[in-house]
């Protein structure tokens, strides 16, 4: 059975250390094809784009208040685009 390990910063700090470039990179690489808001991350960190960015969240927000259908609003979806 598996025991799961709750690191720290440190840890995990100390740990990717010890990694090489090539499997660093490898990481890198699973952690964006697997995590869409890695994904997110490493796209604007490589071209930031911070009007698309807001004009993206900003559609979220707002979609949660005034839907195109019904009339009801999703207060938790329109939490989690702001945290986002």
């Amino acid at each position: 059975m598996y025991k799961i390990i709750n690191m720290g910063l440190r840890e995990v700090k100390m740990e990717l250390e010890k990694l090489d470039k090539d499997k660093l990179i490898n990481l890198i690489v699973d952690l964006y094809k697997n995590n869409k808001s890695a994904k997110e991350f490493f796209d604007f960190y490589v071209q930031p784009n911070d009007l698309e960015l807001f004009k993206k969240y900003r559609d979220k927000v707002f979609e949660a208040f005034y839907p195109k259908r019904g009339f009801g609003y999703k207060l938790k979806d329109g939490k989690q685009a702001i945290s986002d």
